[in-house]
C-alpha cells in the first residue's frame, strides 16, 4: 500500500515473492490533502493513514472500501504505528499540550513511532523535541519517560533499529 500526493491510497500485490509489483486498486478519495502517514494491521487486512489535514481514514484492504467507524478498529493490532492520530496515541496529544502551554501544542507533532515490540512510542515535534512514552500513550499515563531536545528543526521522521536498541530520527 502507498499514499500519495493526491490523497489516494494505491494497493499493490507482490507477484512470485519476485522484486515485481502488480496494481491491485486506487482507494480514492481516500484523503483531501497529502497522505503523511500510513500503517498496515498486523494481519494485512487494514490500512489507517493520516494527512497533512489531520484527518485519520481507515480502510479494508480486501474489500477495497473506506471504514465510515473508526470504532469498527479499536482493538485491531497494527504491525506498524506511525500516526500522530488514534487510540493508543491520545495521552500524547495531551501531553504535548501541556508541555507547551498551548491548546494547540499538539498540533506541532511531525512524527511518531512505537518501538517493534510495541512497549515504547517515541514522538518528535516541530521544534526539535523528542519523546519518549510507553505504548499505548493512554490519557491518564503521566509523565513522557524521556523529554529532551534532538534537532534544532522539526523532526520529520522517526524510526526503530532491529531489537529497538536505537531510534533514528530525521
Amino acid at each position: 500500500v502507498a499514499g500519495s500526493g493526491d490523497g489516494q491510497l494505491h494497493v499493490y500485490k507482490a507477484e512470485n515473492r519476485a522484486a515485481t509489483f502488480g496494481h491491485v486498486a486506487n482507494l480514492k478519495p481516500a484523503h483531501e490533502a497529502v497522505i503523511t502517514n500510513l500503517d498496515i494491521s498486523a494481519d494485512g487486512a487494514y490500512a489507517q493513514s493520516a494527512d497533512e489535514a489531520r484527518v485519520l481514514s481507515y480502510v479494508d484492504l480486501k474489500l477495497g472500501v473506506k471504514l465510515p467507524d473508526p470504532a469498527y478498529l479499536r482493538d485491531t493490532p497494527w504491525a506498524t504505528w506511525t500516526c500522530p492520530l488514534g487510540w493508543p496515541v491520545l495521552g500524547v496529544h495531551k501531553i504535548m499540550t501541556d508541555h507547551y502551554e498551548d491548546e494547540n501544542g499538539s498540533l506541532s507533532i511531525t512524527a511518531v513511532a512505537r518501538s517493534r515490540s510495541g512497549k515504547l512510542l517515541a514522538v518528535g515535534d516541530r521544534f526539535g523535541a523528542l519523546m519518549l512514552l510507553h505504548f499505548p500513550a493512554a490519557l491518564n499515563s503521566g509523565a513522557p519517560c524521556f523529554l529532551g531536545r534532538a534537532h534544532c528543526g522539526a523532526v520529520r521522521k522517526l524510526e526503530w533499529t532491529c531489537g529497538d536498541q536505537h531510534l533514528v530520527s530525521i
